[in-house]
């Protein structure tokens, strides 16, 4: 997969998902969850710029989403690590920054998942699809119009404006005009929903969380400081479990 460009790599994956060309991914955690990725959502708060993190262990990858970002760049970022997670599996480590669309990525690879991300969450045939069943002009839709159709997508509001741009729906003139404005004031404006504006500080674990974190205690992998700390955040106290002491493991650590 790692040859392919990140528009084809995104219609390959939307098929191997078992979705549609023309469906939202609203449900893309669960999504990725079944396809493999372990999709973890937490108010991490991670500092500085970063807003997601994808790491392999062994053969397993495991992405962390901070929830503490607004809910449109969660989803964008579940893309992303999925585009390389999908296409760089021989990197042990991303931490990816909530990198807006149009802006000069660090590098190709950044580029190349927030490339396919874009692709993956708006196809060209769903938003010529959306325009043409809700019986507006494909060439140019009204600002109300892009809320709209970013809010169906669950994309966020800067890169359903690049990704419209991009795909010659919207004039460049138009993006950078509207790229002004804040979605949360227009959707509060037009009475629509405006939870993907915000943070949903979720925490949401896959149900194996607790049962991988005993295993790695138990195998002399992590401390029992370590595993404490990690089942705090999901309200378990490790004291509670029943736990066998490795010998390999200096638990003051």
């Amino acid at each position: 997969m790692t040859r392919l460009n990140p528009q084809t790599l995104a219609g390959k994956a939307r098929q191997r998902l078992g979705v549609g060309p023309d469906l939202p991914l609203c449900n893309l955690f669960t999504l990725l969850r079944q396809d493999g990725l372990h999709v973890i959502r937490y108010p991490f708060s991670f500092e500085g710029s970063t807003a997601a993190v994808l790491c392999r262990k062994g053969k397993e990858f495991f992405a962390a989403i901070d929830s503490a970002k607004a809910l449109e760049n969660q989803y964008f970022s579940a893309a992303h690590e999925f585009g390389h997670y999908l296409a760089h599996q021989d990197r042990l480590y991303f931490a990816c920054g909530s990198v807006e669309p149009g802006s000069p990525e660090s590098n190709e690879l950044e580029w190349f998942a927030n490339a396919f991300a874009a692709e993956l969450l708006l196809p060209r045939t769903a938003a010529e699809a959306w325009l043409e069943r809700n019986a507006l002009n494909p060439s140019a839709p009204s600002l109300h119009e892009v809320v709209r159709l970013q809010q169906t997508y669950c994309l966020s509001y800067s890169a359903a404006l690049y990704r419209l741009a991009n795909l010659g729906i919207i004039r460049r003139e138009q993006r950078d005009e509207w790229l002004a404005e804040s979605p949360s004031a227009l959707a509060r404006r037009w009475g629509l929903p405006g939870s993907l504006y915000v943070p949903d500080y979720a925490t949401d674990i896959p149900p194996d969380y607790v049962a991988r974190w005993v295993d790695a205690y138990e195998a002399g992998k992590v401390s029992f400081k370590r595993l404490r700390l990690a089942l705090e955040r999901v309200k378990v106290s490790a004291e509670s479990l029943q736990l066998r002491h490795p010998v390999a493991v200096d638990d003051v650590i």
